[in-house]
């Protein structure tokens, strides 16, 4: 399942290189499709095994790539729009930067 979670990290960084959900869609939709496919057709192959075990296994992993692809494409884009999240304005950035130090506060180097 980790696989897709870098679903949507592979779509917020080009939707944060370009600026722009559309640019963002158009550069990951494609990889993102064939990678999920491709996952798919990989654990169809356990629905053939003749443990019970290793068949709902490959179910829950068809379901859950498949949810993964859905929910990065289809519904990460409307959650950007209808949230406004834009890089570098207000409170929103701070989901998308780590915080900085106060001036009074020394690292661990002590500078």
């Amino acid at each position: 399942m980790g696989l897709v979670i870098d679903y949507a990290i592979h779509f917020m960084y080009w939707y944060k290189k370009k600026g722009n959900i559309m640019a963002a869609y158009d550069m990951t939709a494609s990889p993102i499709i064939f990678n999920g496919i491709s996952l798919i057709i990989c654990f169809v192959v356990l629905l053939t095994a003749p443990l019970m075990l290793y068949v709902r296994l490959a179910l829950l992993m068809i379901l859950g790539i498949a949810m993964g692809v859905l929910t990065t494409l289809v519904f990460l884009p409307q959650i950007l729009v209808k949230k406004k999240i834009k890089w570098g304005l207000g409170k929103t950035d701070l989901i998308f930067t780590t915080p900085s130090l106060p001036k009074n506060v020394q690292t661990v180097g002590g500078t």
